[in-house]
């Protein structure tokens, strides 16, 4: 009994379907109204059942569960048979499209004109339907049309085949730009604090007269590094204007360095040599600067020549550079003339020196000449083997002194008479710095 009523109420949860006189019961749906997915239809999933005398049947359905159903009303046919026996039941299935193509438009759009009459405003719209693919959209007013000072709504429409319509809208303002501004610019900065930068901003009412505009931060105000928005206000028939655009103070301008020329250095060791020189940059922004050089100063140096490269970035990355050349060579040895003996050569004086060599047998005066800087400034007969200098002299008929430089003299032995001189061999060639 328990289990008579268990069927009873599966059969009734089922809601088989049974013919009078025979003894089938079948699930199967009820007629059903779907919505189409694309232009072919729908994909449409269903479940049937069947039994003989509480037997499962096979059922076969036309059109099979899991077809794609046309966009109309299909009658689905289906077939049950266990062993000798046979059934068939049916349902509809329709497929519709009540759906409208999706209009896509653009947001708000504002546009400022200094046309009185208005704008020409362009925009683009389109529409798609799951069935019928793309669709032509109706705006009014159209794109390209003259827009009116002020706002405008713009309703676009699009339909597919089954006259199913949608409309999206939206706003286009049109503001009446009587303020006139520079474009944004960059300018270079000339200190620390950025940089003076000067503009034209002019306004004008609808009538093209001039109306007073002012800015800030104004022209000829000096701009901090960075960007800055410049405001500009301008007020006609109590309605006020607004118009902006922004400067940009930059440092893109490298350090200067400042290096010696190339240094040459003499010395007598055998090893490398110390050198030091010095070394200035510049920065417009960040101001004296260190740059760091390689080799550094104060580093040993080989013989030959040796480049040195200074490079320094500033805080806003800008790199410059400079080089000079460092030449290390063996300072060549003095030869001291064993026959001029004073000043001793390379001697540093101060006062008019003392001249004096070896005496030479025989020799009645000597001939004594002395270049300064390679050019010669005296030439003297005294009797004796040394001449005292003075602070000046004739020479050639000018007046020459004794002023800073290098002093090169030399000596020869004279023999016969002033007027009819016969000279020896030059005894020698000495240097004296003054």
């Amino acid at each position: 009994m328990r289990r008579v009523l268990i069927l009873c109420l599966l059969a009734a949860f089922a809601a088989p379907i049974a013919s009078a006189g025979e003894e089938w019961s079948w699930t199967i749906p009820t007629d059903m109204t779907l919505e189409a997915t694309d232009p072919s239809g729908r994909v449409v999933t269903f479940t049937v059942a069947a039994r003989w005398n509480g037997n499962n049947a096979t059922v076969t359905c036309v059109p099979a569960s899991g077809s794609t159903f046309a966009i109309r009303r299909t009658k689905v046919i289906c077939q049950a048979q266990y062993a000798s026996h046979e059934d068939e039941r049916n349902f509809d299935i329709t497929v519709r499209d009540t759906t409208p193509p999706v209009v896509t438009v653009p947001g708000d759009i504002s546009v400022r004109t200094s046309d009185p009459s208005g704008a020409v405003v362009t925009f683009a719209a389109s529409a798609t339907d799951l069935v019928d693919g793309d669709r032509a959209v109706s705006c009014v007013p159209a794109s390209g049309s003259q827009f009116a000072i002020g706002t405008q709504r713009v309703n676009c429409t699009a339909s597919d085949t089954r006259a199913n319509t949608r409309t999206a809208g939206f706003d286009v303002r049109v503001t009446f730009d009587s303020i006139t501004t520079p474009a944004d610019m960059t300018v270079e900065a000339t200190s620390f604090a950025g940089a003076v930068v000067t503009y034209e901003a002019s306004a004008r009412d609808r009538q093209g007269r001039a109306v007073p505009v002012s800015c800030n931060p104004a022209s000829g105000s000096t701009f901090a590094l960075g960007p800055t928005t410049v405001t500009c206000t301008a007020t006609e028939n109590g309605d006020t204007t607004t118009e902006q655009f922004t400067v940009t103070v930059a440092d893109r301008t490298p350090p200067a360095i400042q290096v010696p020329p190339t240094r040459i250095v003499r010395t007598s060791q055998r090893l490398p040599v110390v050198v030091r020189f010095g070394i200035s940059a510049t920065d417009l922004v960040d101001g004296a600067v260190g740059p760091t050089c390689s080799p550094s100063s104060g580093a040993r140096f080989a013989y030959g020549e040796t480049r040195v490269t200074c490079t320094f970035a500033d805080r806003h990355g800008n790199v410059s550079s400079a080089s000079f050349k460092v030449i290390v060579t063996r300072a060549r040895t003095v030869r001291r003339s064993a026959a001029l003996f004073a000043p001793l050569a390379g001697t540093r004086v101060s006062a008019p020196p003392l001249l004096r060599w070896r005496a030479v047998p025989k020799a009645r005066f000597y001939n004594v000449q002395v270049y300064r800087n390679g050019r010669k400034v005296l030439s003297f007969w005294p009797s004796r083997a040394r001449l005292r200098m003075t602070r000046s002299w004739q020479h050639q008929g000018r007046t020459f002194r004794l002023k800073a430089g290098v002093y090169t003299w030399y000596v020869w032995p004279g023999f016969g008479t002033i007027a009819s001189p016969r000279y020896g061999k030059m005894l020698g060639r000495s240097s004296f710095r003054v």
